[in-house]
């Protein structure tokens, strides 16, 4: 008996390899296109005789069937890339949306029709982190410095968040407080303070975000309000000598989730806060609500259980940085004795998480419904603890 070459995919028109209806293939049903007959106008991806069309069969595979040719060229480079990845995207949809990427994730799943987490891989690759330890952090912030600052404007999800985490700040220090901030990024957090009248000590791993941010306090003349320095959160209490005297206060936005550890953290600012300061801190949450919903309704379950494992990859540029996921007990136990959780807000309650910013700005008058009832929701239970990421604020206890 003959071993049966398996089917190919190649580019370009071949022969139609169908049999006759009455050997019992179905006929496409209508809304149902063949695969095999792509419509005009989508480039044609067909299966392949390797038989009668050896042409169009990759070199190895022919070489198999019919030997190398004697004392001729080398065979060419393969027609095609394995999976069918030289499908070129496909035009704009009517109404916008762009174009889909052909390279699209292999870990994604489809909710609400999008491939989540959406995104193209930048240099070709994704790089998937999967040890705590290495420092991935720094080197994906350090090649997305400088877009970093657009990621707000183009992500109105991401803008939300950003605009109820700074008014929770700015409520929470006053004009001639001391404050330190940890994982400051570009800065924009902590020059917005500055300008409001607090002096502010900001510390970040990204020598390219802190490049940034130090000229964003030279053009705004805040430079002798706010200090950026090099530093990590787990590295505080060996920083104490240097940072001067006692600090009113301190936050830190969306970057504990990249500490393997918060004992040395919560260590750290015990040593540097003074008596009964405030700190804030927002990180991922354990349980998303809308995500859950989201999840199971597009019949993947499964892609919200991710938050539940000691440590996912969230997706930072082209690269894949391992974070952790907290609930507020969780996360008020790993900071410490010293530290005691006094209010959380979620953010968002409702609104979906970022990553889902295509879909959402597609429901203009619904979006903005959900906004103004997110801000009700925010800092009631269960909601509070229920979004995408969550804002807690501690008081500094002896």
């Amino acid at each position: 008996m003959h071993r049966r070459e398996p089917d190919l995919l190649v580019r370009g028109a071949v022969l139609p390899a169908h049999p006759p209806p009455s050997q019992g293939v179905p006929t496409p049903r209508a809304g149902h296109p063949d695969p095999d007959h792509p419509p005009r106008g989508v480039p044609e991806v067909c299966r392949a005789d390797p038989v009668l069309q050896p042409a169009a069969v990759r070199g190895s595979l022919r070489r198999r069937l019919q030997g190398p040719t004697p004392g001729g060229p080398p065979d060419p480079s393969p027609a095609v890339e394995p999976l069918g990845l030289d499908r070129a995207a496909r035009p704009p949809r009517p109404g916008g949306g762009g174009d889909r990427d052909p390279h699209r994730d292999p870990e994604a799943v489809q909710l609400l029709g999008e491939y989540l987490p959406r995104g193209p891989r930048e240099g070709g690759q994704v790089i998937a982190t999967h040890d705590p330890s290495w420092d991935g952090g720094t080197l994906a912030y350090d090649e997305l410095a400088d877009r970093y600052d657009r990621v707000p404007m183009e992500n109105r999800i991401n803008r939300l968040m950003r605009r109820a985490s700074l008014a929770r700040l700015l409520a929470a220090f006053p004009p001639g407080s001391r404050i330190l901030e940890i994982g400051c990024g570009t800065g924009e957090e902590a020059l917005a303070l500055a300008d409001r009248g607090v002096d502010v000590v900001a510390l970040d791993v990204s020598e390219e975000m802190l490049r940034i941010a130090r000229s964003k306090a030279v053009d705004r003349r805040l430079s002798d309000r706010v200090q950026f320095r090099w530093g990590h959160a787990r590295d505080l209490r060996s920083m104490e000598g240097s940072l001067g005297t006692e600090f009113d206060g301190g936050y830190a936005s969306f970057s504990l989730a990249y500490e393997p550890d918060l004992r040395p953290v919560g260590d750290g600012l015990h040593a540097v806060l003074r008596e009964d300061a405030r700190f804030l801190a927002s990180v991922p949450s354990r349980f998303c609500l809308v995500e859950f919903v989201l999840a199971v309704g597009s019949g993947h379950p499964a892609f919200s259980g991710r938050r539940l494992s000691a440590w996912h990859n969230h997706k930072v540029g082209s690269h894949r940085v391992p974070i952790r996921t907290y609930t507020p007990r969780t996360f008020a136990e790993a900071m410490g004795s010293h530290f005691s959780l006094s209010g959380v807000e979620a953010l968002p309650a409702i609104v979906p998480p970022p990553y889902m910013n295509r879909v959402y700005e597609r429901f203009g008058g619904l979006a903005e419904a959900l906004e103004r009832a997110d801000a009700g929701l925010r800092t009631r239970f269960p909601f509070r603890s229920l979004g995408d990421h969550f804002l807690a604020e501690f008081r500094h206890v002896p």
